[in-house]
């Protein structure tokens, strides 16, 4: 199958990595930091040592999760190939024939821990089950636009709609 210009430029546009790090990357840099001005403050007296090898411990333990954030911000990406959806992730890929994917639905999910409410976004396939559950926290929307139109595929719902994730389950049945 010979495909057009566009569409390689397209295929190679979406093979880009889309995912955003920043609030990971933020959270992980505020620990660190929390720990080096706990172990400043508290330098003075017979616990030094104590605490140093606890901010250590913790620093050694922020540090792993930052390159292990930072490897798996790099090597995410969704690819839109000639014939499938592909999700690459540190190591992991998963892949969805395009004919098998029929339609993307918006939803807004309440958390239980109540503090900001979860924007996704589901790729549905025909029979009208979830595929693919992606987080507008860590992925841009506008990116995905054209992985949409290329797909012909409509977004459906909106973002005021809002669900538990009991009910986001149940509207939304896993294939």
């Amino acid at each position: 199958m010979q495909v057009r210009p566009s569409t390689r430029a397209l295929i190679r546009w979406m093979s880009e990595r889309a995912r955003s790090g920043k609030q990971f990357l933020v959270a992980i840099l505020g620990l660190i930091s929390a720990a080096a001005l706990g172990s400043l403050g508290f330098s003075h007296g017979r616990s030094t040592i104590v605490l140093l090898v606890v901010v250590s411990g913790v620093a050694i333990l922020a540090a792993g999760f930052l390159v292990a954030g930072i490897l798996y911000f790099i090597t995410t990406r969704l690819c839109l190939l000639e014939d499938r959806l592909e999700l690459a992730a540190f190591g992991s890929r998963k892949e969805w024939p395009r004919a098998l994917l029929a339609r993307v639905a918006r939803c807004a999910i309440r958390s239980p821990m109540g503090f900001r409410l979860d924007r996704l976004l589901v790729i549905l396939n025909t029979h009208g089950r979830a595929v693919l559950w992606l987080r507008m926290a860590f992925w841009d929307e506008a990116s995905l636009e054209p992985l949409w139109e290329s797909l012909h595929v409509t977004v459906e719902d909106s973002w005021d709609e809002l669900a538990s994730y009991d009910d986001a389950a149940k509207r939304f049945p896993a294939a």
